[in-house]
């Protein structure tokens, strides 16, 4: 895995492939001859072929023009238009045609101006199924890296799929191909589950039930509503809806029971294995082929092996024989939070369980080694059934609990308390709804068809119920807590300290203890030093948003802002672009600096108490804010902690030459305002000029040029990202 990290930062890939794979040799070479070494070289080469793996190559621009692949998955609604993804990609260069490694993601919807305009007519739907191959006239593009702090990486997170292009796609600039279709087991398995979901959308009514049913039953979940999505969410149960190592775990846990009856029987246990393995890797096959499925499946396999190979069976060492081979087969597994995240809470459940188990026992729980009455045994089974399904969901929450609030902000206490009631529940729909799809196929016969309708009425009730609890879990107050923050270093030092506080707890030390001590105050000085570096945070920010503008003046956790940006009532409801940034810097919600659609007036200090927010003092506003307005001219005046910047809209030649000179640090463009640098130049004096998202691309590329005879130093956000003073 650290082979893989340094692999992702170190330069050219194939020069590097052909120098560590000569030292992997010498490496291996030099154990052989010198035994006294041990395993230091062999360690030291899975490092340097970590690094190989983790080396990523370019990506190569493709031109716009004649594209042929094949469509491998189902077509989907994406906002007002479609969206479906393509493989086996080829391009014409002049006479010949071109492979592509990779995917790409296809959007039925055309570009003009830079913007996206949907699709008004879909595709037949007929020619878009997965399998078939289509030719399209088009051009291939990257995926944009992120231009503001800390936003969400989206194109490493498609790299990850294996998808590194995008294409927006005219309806009327593409055509089925006349090339035979082509079916791997990946598409036949899509093909597969789409033909389940239709037998559950057949017989099963209300939208809410189908959809919980489909993505608890096969792992569809596109359309599946925000809020109850957000509902499961907020209860800590969205989980279930995504198939992953509960669904096969819940499949797994009697065939399992049945291979530890078996292990002492080779000859019983062999077609008993074959039959349990065939059966798991056939859910995985009907849910898609789904990585979270793929990896549950092959841990279940390692462990039942294990199992029959007569031996003590070590979790921890199936767990990290399971991860050892998904990195193998797919070396950016490991930079997927799903990856990290069911992996860890398999670990935690190892882990945690058995002291947590131990922390709950009582002499009360435990019994007096008397056999109770039938009436108390019942009672003791329960009671000691409903400890052992807290301990699994308090040992998986604790391991995930930092990760989660490093990729989600989120935190919700309630998931003990519903997955207690969700988990058994879903266990019970999970068999149903196998049972459901068996006697569904074979509707033709009037018994079974009966049975499918009784075993749909049921799932509806149970889908209904399950719908019912996760939404008034959610709404219990306290149930989910957000806008949470932690940095990257925090989240490692926090496993750090849960290592040394497992092992302090095994073997209690003076050493264990140092080490659990050390840890915990490196946590404590990082945190510390972050809590100081946002207090003392005073800078300028330009973000990269398109078409609008958006300048937000930071002064520790209190935030400014200024822009076209409409302010929700929370965080979780900013842009996708200033969002990750305020939850970094733990910021307050931002007072708007502009003009109030409700009163008319301007919000901000502008020498002038009447015109403070409600609830402020001049204290809480170190900002002079002035507007700028004439019949030909429109912008704004900042002095923040000695920062002048001013902000223009419109430009008003002969206002302009009322104004007194003024020494500005940065002149920030907004809205195309016909000006050119010269006349900024001749008018103020200067330190930067920056365009923001809402200038067109021509007028930007202008503005720069101008800027370099005029050497004046020029920013663009829509090319350079978020500019910060």
């Amino acid at each position: 895995m650290g082979g893989i990290l340094l692999g992702r930062v170190i330069g050219e890939p194939v020069l590097i492939e052909w120098i560590l794979a000569g030292c992997s040799v010498g490496l291996l070479l030099l154990s052989a001859k010198y035994p006294r070494l041990g395993l230091a070289p062999v360690l030291f080469c899975i490092l340097l072929e970590g690094i190989i793996l983790g080396t990523e190559e370019p990506v190569p621009e493709v031109p716009e023009g004649l594209i042929h692949a094949r469509i491998c998955d189902e077509l989907l609604a994406s906002g007002n238009g479609k969206r479906t993804t393509i493989d086996r990609i080829r391009y014409l260069d002049g006479d010949t045609w071109e492979p592509l490694r990779g995917k790409a993601s296809v959007y039925l919807a055309v570009r003009q101006d830079s913007m996206v305009v949907p699709a008004e007519t879909g595709p037949d739907p007929d020619d878009l199924r997965p399998g078939r191959f289509i030719l399209a006239q088009g051009k291939l593009s990257t995926f944009d890296t992120p231009l503001n702090p800390h936003q969400f990486d989206y194109a490493a997170f498609q790299r990850g799929k294996g998808i590194l292009y995008q294409l927006y796609l005219d309806p009327d600039l593409w055509s089925p191909s006349s090339h035979q279709s082509s079916r791997g087991l990946r598409i036949r398995s899509i093909i597969i589950r789409r033909s389940l979901i239709e037998k559950i959308e057949s017989r099963i009514s209300g939208s809410g039930s189908r959809s919980v049913l489909n993505a608890l039953l096969l792992g569809y979940r596109s359309e599946m509503d925000t809020d109850l999505r957000q509902n499961f969410a907020r209860s800590g149960t969205l989980h279930i809806l995504a198939v992953s190592g509960l669904h096969v775990g819940i499949i797994y846990l009697l065939p399992a029971l049945l291979l530890r009856r078996l292990k002492h029987r080779p000859l019983a246990g062999i077609p008993a294995s074959i039959f349990i393995f065939g059966g798991l890797w056939g859910y995985a096959f009907l849910t898609g082929l789904s990585s979270s499925v793929v990896r549950a499946v092959t841990m279940c396999c390692i462990h039942g092996l294990a199992l029959m190979s007569r031996r003590k069976v070590n979790s921890l060492h199936v767990v990290s024989l399971t991860a050892f081979i998904m990195i193998i087969i797919r070396p950016a597994a490991i930079f997927e939070a799903g990856f990290q995240l069911s992996f860890l809470a398999v670990a935690g459940i190892i882990l945690l369980y058995p002291p947590l188990m131990i922390l709950f026992q009582s002499d009360r729980t435990q019994g007096t080694g008397k056999v109770p009455d039938r009436p108390y045994r019942v009672i003791q089974i329960v009671l000691r059934w409903i400890l052992r399904m807290v301990a699994v969901s308090m040992a998986a929450q604790i391991s995930t609990l930092p990760l989660c609030i490093l990729y989600f902000n989120q935190f919700a206490p309630a998931s003990v308390l519903s997955n207690l009631l969700v988990i058994p529940l879903a266990t019970v729909i999970l068999y149903a709804g196998f049972g459901y799809f068996v006697f569904a196929g074979l509707d033709s016969i009037a018994v079974m068809d009966s049975v499918a309708s009784l075993l749909s009425i049921v799932l509806k009730i149970l889908s209904s119920v399950l719908e019912w609890l996760t939404c008034s879990i959610a709404e219990i107050p306290g149930a989910y807590i957000a806008e949470l923050s932690l940095i990257p270093s925090q989240v490692i030092l926090l496993y750090v300290c849960g290592v040394f506080f497992l092992v302090s707890l095994r073997q209690c030390t003076f050493r264990s203890m140092f080490h659990l001590l050390v840890a915990v105050v490196l946590l404590l000085a990082v945190s510390c030093i972050r809590e100081y570096r946002i207090r003392r945070h005073q800078n300028v920010y330009v973000f990269a948003m398109q078409p609008e503008t958006a300048i937000v003046l930071v002064d520790g956790r209190k935030s400014f802002l200024y822009g076209d940006v409409h302010l929700p009532e929370t965080l979780d409801e900013l842009p996708y672009e200033l969002a990750p940034f305020f939850r970094r810097y733990k910021l307050e919600m931002p007072v708007i600096l502009g003009p109030d659609e409700n009163s008319g007036r301007d919000i901000g200090f502008a020498n002038n108490p009447d015109t403070l927010a409600a609830g402020y003092t001049a204290d809480d506003f170190p900002i002079l804010y002035q507007p700028i307005y004439s019949p030909g001219m429109e912008g704004v005046f900042f002095n923040y902690k000695s920062i002048r910047m001013l902000v223009l809209r419109k430009w008003d030649r002969q206002f302009v030459s009322k104004l007194p000179d003024l020494d500005l640090d940065i002149i920030v463009l907004s809205d195309n305002p016909r000006v050119s640098a010269d006349e900024l130049v001749s008018h103020f004096s200067v330190s930067q000029i920056v365009t923001d998202g809402s200038c067109f691309p021509w007028y930007t590329r202008e503005m720069e040029e101008e800027c370099r005879r005029n050497g004046v130093p020029f920013h663009s956000t829509r090319e350079e990202g978020c500019y910060w003073y």
